[in-house]
């Protein structure tokens, strides 16, 4: 039975915005707890869903989470903003295996369902950005608005191989070529935060999360869908990006009814951390 465990407050923040009071929750939902950060508010929150071996510290440490969370939302009232970790990441590290984007999709459905939230405006990255999609379609009645980042609706074979060749050759075989998909030359040879983070985060994964979750992505085939969403939504692509080209980006905002598209002439995939000023918000 899912349910909410305890609370704590965490005061950490970017020291260039003021500091905001995030309320930590565990949430226990149908076969794995989680993890939730709060910024607190009684508005429509933002729900952040971060990348692939990633955790809800993706927001957090680089200044995204409080960006928002100091905004105000269309009424003037202080933005809400929530973030949270994906099955098998963070404090869901020891969750059953990925088997779907709809799976992981449910989770959040089953998330707000706790936390008796029941619209929410979703936003995703990477394969954050896949859940994003999936949730808007299957879920449609939480979504007020989505913001699809550095994602695909297609997957392909080469996503698949990127589980397989972990499977052959161990992860640490990819993290110096995932890190140079990431983020630019530059940044990884300045050893930028961004990188730091990225890296430790890619060392603490497991292999079985990094291979089910790339099968996942792999499988995603929702582009002929995207029409079907009745809200407001924002495809934000990187120039840089060469995993989820501009090419790719512009075929997700031409299949949606309602879209606006934003391109991001700095940073590389991961370009909401790498140059977060860019990114959301």
């Amino acid at each position: 039975m899912a349910s909410v465990d305890h609370n704590e407050t965490d005061l950490s923040g970017n020291n260039q915005l003021s500091q905001a009071s995030i309320d930590v929750q565990t949430i226990h939902l149908s076969d794995h707890s989680t993890c939730v950060r709060d910024s607190g508010g009684s508005g429509v929150p933002i729900v952040l869903i971060h990348a692939l071996a990633m955790d809800s510290h993706m927001w957090i440490d680089h200044g995204i989470f409080h960006k928002l969370a100091i905004s105000v939302d269309q009424y003037g009232a202080p933005q809400r903003v929530l973030c949270y970790d994906l099955r098998g990441h963070g404090f869901a590290q020891d969750a059953p295996r990925i088997t779907s984007l709809d799976q992981v999709a449910d989770d959040l459905a089953d998330l707000l369902r706790v936390l008796c939230i029941d619209k929410v405006d979703v936003m995703g990255v990477s394969f954050g950005g896949g859940v994003a999609q999936i949730f808007s379609l299957n879920h449609p009645e939480f979504v007020r608005s989505a913001a699809f980042i550095a994602t695909t609706s297609r997957g392909s074979p080469v996503m698949a191989d990127c589980a397989n060749l972990a499977e052959q050759n161990g992860l640490e075989s990819l993290l110096e070529p995932t890190l140079s998909r990431w983020f630019e030359p530059e940044t990884i040879a300045e050893n930028a935060q961004c990188v730091i983070f990225a890296r430790d985060r890619l060392g603490k994964l497991r292999l079985e999360t990094w291979a089910a979750a790339w099968r996942a992505i792999a499988a995603i085939d929702c582009q002929h869908r995207l029409h079907e969403l009745q809200i407001p939504v924002l495809i934000l692509a990187g120039s840089h990006d060469t995993s989820t080209t501009v090419s790719v980006m512009r075929q997700m905002f031409e299949a949606c009814r309602m879209a606006d598209y934003r391109e991001i002439d700095r940073g590389m995939h991961l370009f909401v951390i790498e140059v977060p000023t860019a990114g959301p918000g």
